[in-house]
């Protein structure tokens, strides 16, 4: 019995954890959607994309915690896969828990991959090819081959988390910038925050997936999707408010000029040294 409150009592306490994550990440959706109404297509198709894998999940772990916790209580042959004539089949559930996780990861990763690019004054093209190619690697190999490759998922983390910090933090004091616009900050370090955030969910996935807990590990393999999709739209909601969409003033405040979708370019073009006067005085 205390093997079966393992499996089953992580994977209730997980489909509880699922349906809180995906509250604070409708909830963020929802503010992108009402603030950026004009912003640029393929940020909303992402967001949009994300924020739906993530509702599927949450529906496809709902019912497989209810199959487990209710209809199929206790039974120890049901847990994880079903036996038909002898064949294993794994559950739809267990499919869907498994990939969408990972389909949101693979176009979070790519996207601060692209983000990268851009902060480095498109400079910088190797280290951002390193952390697509590493995301593609391990969105393709467990689906191709089978393979386990869930540490690429923390390396991928931790080289997005180290680009933007150098490029956001170190590489700023360097040039000795001493004055930043508050909001320009805020989105600094939101931006490092949320995805160190991602990366110790990866970690914290990875401890207790070698940790013999039962299935408790997967109150952070359900969550993960939602942690890089929150991550995402954070970062994307940190943005400037004159960029967004004024309630009361005209529909035509909330279009976004490129300097305004890419704002952290704009503070690296700050850090110049050959950067015009006359244009850091209008950001200051």
């Amino acid at each position: 019995m205390s093997e079966i409150s393992l499996i089953l009592g992580g994977v209730i306490v997980s489909t509880f954890v699922g349906f809180l994550a995906l509250g604070i990440v409708l909830s963020c959706a929802w503010n992108y959607f009402v603030r950026f109404r004009h912003d640029k297509l393929y940020f909303k198709a992402i967001v949009s994309v994300c924020a739906l894998l993530c509702i599927g999940e949450t529906i496809f772990l709902a019912h497989w915690g209810y199959s487990w916790g209710v209809t199929h209580y206790g039974g120890s042959s049901f847990l994880l896969y079903y036996n038909v004539n002898n064949d294993i089949y794994f559950s739809s559930e267990l499919n869907v828990i498994a990939m969408a996780p990972g389909s949101i990861t693979f176009i979070v990763q790519w996207f601060y991959a692209w983000r990268l690019w851009i902060i480095s004054l498109r400079r910088n093209v190797w280290f951002p090819s390193l952390v697509a190619l590493l995301a593609t690697v391990t969105y393709c190999l467990p689906v191709l081959l089978g393979l386990s490759v869930a540490q690429f998922l923390s390396i991928t983390d931790i080289l997005i988390s180290s680009g933007l910090f150098y490029y956001l933090d170190i590489k700023l004091r360097r040039k000795q910038i001493k004055t930043y616009l508050k909001r320009l900050r805020v989105i600094i370090l939101r931006t490092v925050e949320c995805n160190v955030l991602s990366l110790i969910a990866q970690v914290g996935m990875t401890i207790l997936f070698i940790c013999n807990v039962g299935f408790y590990y997967l109150i952070l393999v359900t969550a993960i999707g939602k942690v890089h999709t929150f991550s995402l739209i954070v970062s994307l909601n940190a943005r400037s408010n004159g960029s967004s969409v004024s309630r009361h003033g005209n529909p035509n405040d909330g279009l976004i000029t490129e300097s305004e979708s890419l704002p952290l370019s704009v503070i690296l073009q700050e850090a110049r040294p050959e950067s015009n006067p006359a244009t850091r005085s209008v950001f200051s």
